[in-house]
Order: C-alpha cells, then structure tokens, then sequence
C-alpha cells in the first residue's frame, strides 16, 4: 500500500512539474513574441532619389507588430501600385528589423494621352500619370493604341507587338546615347515605324529588326548632314544597310 500511494504521489509531482514547465514555456512565447520579436525599425534598400518613408507607407509595413506576422504577399501586392519602384524583395532580421528591397524605375518615355500625361519606365510599366510634361525631358511614343494604363503595370495596346516594338526601340537608343537627341519616336504603323530627332529631322526604321545596324547608319548620317549645317528632312535607314537623306 505504502508502494502505491509512493507511486501515485511520484505521478502526481510528475504531473504538477509538467503542467508547471507548460506555464512557463506559454508565458515565455507570450513574452518574446508580444515584447522581443515586435518589428521597431524597417529598412529601405536600393533608393537612390526617393523618400524611404513614402515606400513604407505604400508597403503597408508598421512598427509594432510581430515580425513573425510580415506578409510578404502583401507587401509585394501594396508595391505593385507604386510605379516609381519595384519591388525586389523583404527580409526580415530578429528580432525587431524588416529590410525592404526596391529598385527605382528609370524614366524612359512620355505619353500623352487623353488630355493626360503617363510617365513611362524602361520596363514599359507606368510610373505616374501627370496633367504636363513637367520637367521630364524624354521622347514622346506617339501611335500607341493603349487599350489599359495602370500606375505600376505594364501599358497595353490593342496592336499586338506595339509595347514590345517601342520598348526594343527605346532600348538601343539607349545602348547608343540616342535618348537626348530624339523628340518623338511613332510605332502607329509598325511596318513603319519613325524617329523625329530634336532638330526636326524624320528617321525612317521600317519594322523593329536590325535596330542596332538602323540606329548605327542614323548616328552617323546625322553627324555627317549636322557638320554641313542640315538639321532637317527624312533619312531612311530602313534597310539596316545604308541611310538615304531626301530634303523635305
């Protein structure tokens, strides 16, 4: 007998500890969740102009909370309705840090539509929508036939290949220093897609193949026709192969 109630009052003991080491654990992942693990700073990483706190605020990220609840997901959906960046990524550093990865977008073209201005970025997303040009001194694509524009998304056109054509366009006048010195580039008709440079000279591309081999025979027609003082006119440079200058 005296065996038995030793038995009984070992499992009892036994049961009162485990209960007890039960308590502590809970009030221990209560503490370190509800005082430890709570977010009180967030990073902003890959800015270079912008304010870190107007990104923050779009994210929709807070301070206070636990960091264990961060909803990536959801950040990435907050960013997407912000044209100016694109989000690249979040991390989150215990026990109290959030870093927030951006990449700001590079103006690349203007579009003037509907009494409006979009500002668009290489990537051929929507950065902003705007009443002028502002102070943006970048080319106008003319001819697009937008069919939706959204701050963060890619423009689409009901002409299937217009977005790509302008893009693959506005990208070797990049790889080539052209940007500064066209005004206008039109993708209407995309068997004959033109550039109207500052001076007012119309360059004729033809379709969007061979633009490197097009946009070399341009740099160097137009050097040539600037040193004899000709600033205007059509250059075909079509062929990829030669350029043809004709006088308006």
């Amino acid at each position: 007998m005296a065996s038995t109630r030793m038995r009984m009052g070992a499992r009892q003991q036994k049961r009162r500890f485990l209960f007890l080491l039960f308590i502590i654990c809970l009030a221990a992942a209560v503490y370190f969740s509800s005082s430890l693990f709570v977010v009180r700073e967030i990073e902003v990483e890959g800015l270079q102009t912008l304010d870190s706190a107007q990104v923050v605020r779009q994210s929709g990220l807070e301070l206070g909370g636990s960091i264990f609840r961060v909803d990536q997901e959801k950040v990435r959906q907050n960013m997407a309705r912000m044209g100016l960046v694109e989000f690249q990524g979040l991390e989150t550093r215990l026990p109290d840090t959030v870093v927030l990865r951006v990449s700001e977008r590079t103006p690349a073209v203007l579009i003037s539509y509907l009494g409006v201005v979009l500002l668009i970025g290489e990537d051929g997303c929507m950065m902003k929508q705007m009443d002028n040009m502002g102070d943006y001194d970048l080319p106008v694509l003319s001819g697009l036939k937008i069919s939706q524009y959204q701050v963060g998304r890619k423009v689409a056109s009901s002409v299937e290949g217009q977005v790509d054509a302008a893009l693959s366009v506005l990208e070797e006048m990049r790889a080539q220093s052209l940007m500064d010195q066209v005004s206008e580039l039109n993708v209407q008709d995309l068997d004959n897609i033109y550039l109207v440079t500052r001076t007012g000279l119309h360059v004729k591309l033809g379709d969007a193949t061979m633009l490197h081999d097009k946009l070399v025979w341009m740099r160097g027609v137009v050097a040539q026709l600037q040193s004899e003082g000709i600033t205007t006119g059509v250059l075909d440079v079509s062929s990829g192969k030669s350029g043809v200058y004709s006088p308006f």
